[in-house]
């Protein structure tokens, strides 16, 4: 017998606590399996200190955030909603400006593929 797929959705809907709780659960997992991969990329051979310092200071931001959301992840729930929010604004102004930047240089420098 074939499951349905609005199983899920209706499940979400009906109990949006636990799918909040369970949401961020599965992002501070995220953040910490990811951390701690940044900071063993961090101790790779043949990178730069700048290399090296940016892998490991990400990772531990990584693991913070995962450690903080496991602590609390009631009140991470409202946290993870504030950051994404904040982020989509941050992002899409930061998509803006540089867009406008590549418009200005492309009509500036002209085309830059294709003048033979």
């Amino acid at each position: 017998m074939a499951k349905s797929t609005a199983t899920p959705l209706f499940i979400a809907l009906a109990w949006p606590g636990v799918t909040a709780l369970v949401l961020t659960v599965w992002v501070a997992a995220l953040a910490l399996v990811t951390g701690f991969m940044e900071v063993a990329l961090s101790f790779r051979h043949g990178e730069g200190a700048r290399e090296r310092a940016t892998w490991l200071l990400s990772g531990l931001v990584s693991i913070f955030l995962g450690c903080v959301l496991a602590a609390r992840p009631d009140s991470g729930a409202v946290t993870l909603a504030s950051v994404f929010g904040a982020f989509g604004v941050l992002h899409g102004a930061f998509l803006l400006v540089l867009s406008a930047r590549t418009r200005r240089a492309a009509q500036a420098g002209g085309p830059l593929v294709g003048s033979h």
